[in-house]
């Protein structure tokens, strides 16, 4: 892939680190638009031409996921809806590549460039991001591509994460340094997370021997180049493009490394990292029967709300065991026509999870009350 010699892989000087990620991320995108186009041309080349550059690019690069991510993100009423959003950029791209000048991928990280700032992702997305050693961790009800495993199935799920290393100048990464940090959060778990039933990382860094060697369980690995944060296998532990990587690529057309997808349970986890001093009885907390059937009610209400027209939206409670006498008796009157005025607007199920907003906390924690189950029991577990 001749074009990728023309890549700038200097390295990133800047003078704080979110000049830098900013940066770093920029060229990433350079990369993967290098990628796309060598490759999409050798399917013009070979009568391959169903689908456009910008298509090409959604399939085989993390371009558009990124953009869809901080689309979620993004609470901004500036914005179009997000398929109109995305299309628009889409046809932007397109344009230029029809184009063809020797500034065709400048003018397009341009482009891609303001779209990310027309984002302006929330700062208190991060909020409920607890940090522990090398490690950032979020805990949350099931989620889509994570249930299909059974993931999430009996409380709730605690996501991993390893922070790049260039953003943790103070510490060092090392498999001994992972699992004093899992021996923390194992801690942590058993005094302040009693909800969790399982502990899952995703990650190019687990397609190797570290995911045996912490305990964990590879579900599916994926060499797919469509989601950005497969990307982060090119940058070193310094915060620059990884140059021995990227070759690899270049000659093979393939990631040197999987995104693993891996999991553990939290009886497993506990037995395995909870310190001498805090093992013994456990008492957790794991869903109720009735919790079981909200969780199956949110799942299937996600996907029915996007697909969903504003005048369909009650027909998703009214239809439902678990909501029927609520909606027969008038309770659900108002979230029903909040999330009717959120359709309009053209909100999706995801970002709406995500709001931040004062008159949905009220409508949520007067229809809490009316719905008295409990929602965790007690599971008492011994380790030793």
């Amino acid at each position: 892939m001749n074009n990728f010699e023309n890549i700038n892989t200097q390295n990133i000087e800047a003078e704080n680190v979110e000049v830098h990620e900013k940066e770093l991320n920029r060229k990433l995108e350079a990369i993967q638009l290098t990628y796309a186009e060598e490759r999409y041309r050798k399917e013009l080349e070979m009568g391959n031409d169903s689908v456009s550059f910008a298509d090409f690019i959604e399939q085989n690069t993390g371009i558009i996921s990124r953009l869809k991510t901080g689309y979620d993100r993004s609470l901004s009423d500036k914005l179009d809806d997000e398929d109109i959003f995305l299309e628009n950029i889409k046809k932007e791209i397109d344009d230029m590549y029809a184009e063809k000048n020797e500034r065709w991928q400048e003018k397009m990280l341009e482009v891609l460039d303001y779209a990310h700032n027309r984002l302006d992702p929330r700062k208190e997305s991060w909020e409920g991001v607890e940090r522990l050693g090398i490690l950032h961790y979020t805990v949350s009800k099931a989620k889509k591509g994570l249930s299909e495993y059974g993931i999430g199935e009996m409380g709730d799920i605690m996501e991993i994460h390893i922070e790049e290393m260039y953003k943790q100048k103070d510490r060092s990464f090392t498999a001994q340094s992972f699992k004093q940090s899992l021996a923390g959060l194992a801690e942590r778990i058993a005094k302040d997370h009693l909800c969790v039933s399982d502990i899952v990382a995703k990650s190019w860094m687990l397609d190797s021997n570290l995911t045996k060697y912490i305990g964990f369980e590879t579900i599916k690995k994926t060499e797919d180049l469509d989601n950005f944060s497969t990307w982060w296998q090119f940058i070193d532990k310094d915060g620059q493009i990884n140059k021995k990587r990227l070759d690899q690529l270049m000659k093979t057309g393939k990631p040197p490394f999987q995104v693993a997808l891996t999991r553990i349970n939290v009886e497993d986890f506990l037995r395995k990292y909870l310190p001498e001093e805090c093992k013994g009885d456990v008492i957790l907390k794991e869903y109720s029967p009735q919790a079981k059937a909200m969780r199956e009610f949110r799942e299937a209400f996600g996907v029915g709300f996007d697909s969903a027209d504003p005048e369909g939206i009650v027909g998703l409670f009214s239809g439902s065991d678990l909501y029927a006498e609520l909606y027969k008796n008038g309770d659900l009157d108002e979230v029903i026509d909040f999330l009717v005025e959120m359709k309009i607007k053209g909100y999706t199920h995801q970002q709406i999870t995500n709001m931040k907003n004062e008159r949905l906390d009220a409508i949520s924690e007067r229809l809490r009350k009316k719905i008295k189950f409990e929602e965790y029991v007690d599971k008492k577990i011994h380790i030793e």
